[in-house]
């Protein structure tokens, strides 16, 4: 546990070293967002109602942007190899990868998301959903990220390929944290996407750090 904690730290510690993390996606999200309000008018209704899918899109985007930094440095200097020669599991090294992309690129576009809302004319009263949704769905983004980006390690201009595999899977958790949050609008029960959304992520989870070990070590192969 020590050497866990000891990784984390020096993981998040790395990450805000290197600096522009955070910013790229607080900034990226920003101009995304505002980009709708420019184009539709701060009044308009059909702002309103889209709203959700704007705020779970610009998450998605944000996020997906990031992902390239799983292991990308890791592997070309290196250090990748040197950790799977610790005492540390890979798979508890991939996990602990996993939660400091959450902490530095979901969690900030979580607490900021009631201020983009509040641009966006959504309800006062759906603001603890949305914040709800998107504190339980992007750890998914970034767990499921993790094993886009461990296949297609060591590839070139592997950040295309990463957006082409890792959409299509970010499907449901975009349906259900959307769909969270427009039932919530609409006055209706929240409680059905609401499990689904902490199910998809609880499942992404349980399977991102095997998967993503399995795809680090048939790369180390070739």
């Amino acid at each position: 546990m020590t050497s866990a904690l000891a990784y984390f730290r020096w993981e998040l510690k790395l990450i805000f070293n290197t600096g522009g993390a955070i910013t790229n996606v607080v900034s990226f999200f920003t101009v995304f967002v505002l980009l709708f309000p420019v184009g539709l008018g701060f009044e308009s209704k059909d702002l309103t109602k889209m709203a959700p899918g704007i705020l779970w899109i610009g998450s998605l985007l944000s996020v997906l942007i990031a992902l390239d930094r799983f292991f990308l440095l890791d592997s070309e200097d290196g250090t990748l190899d040197l950790l799977s020669l610790s005492s540390l599991p890979m798979e508890m090294i991939v996990l602990i990868k996993m939660l400091t992309h959450w902490l530095t690129t979901g969690l900030p576009l979580t607490l900021l998301s009631p201020l983009f809302a509040l641009i966006l004319n959504l309800p006062i009263d759906s603001f603890v959903w949305l914040f709800l949704s998107l504190l339980v769905g992007t750890p998914a983004l970034s767990f499921i990220g993790v094993i886009a980006a461990s296949l297609t390690l060591g590839i070139r201009r592997g950040s295309l390929l990463i957006a082409i595999v890792v959409i299509p899977l970010y499907l449901p958790t975009l349906i259900f944290g959307t769909k969270l949050v427009q039932l919530s609008v609409a006055g209706e029960s929240v409680t059905p996407a609401l499990i689904f959304l902490f199910a998809t992520t609880l499942f992404s989870l349980a399977i991102a750090p095997f998967i993503s070990v399995i795809a680090i070590r048939a790369h180390w192969k070739y």
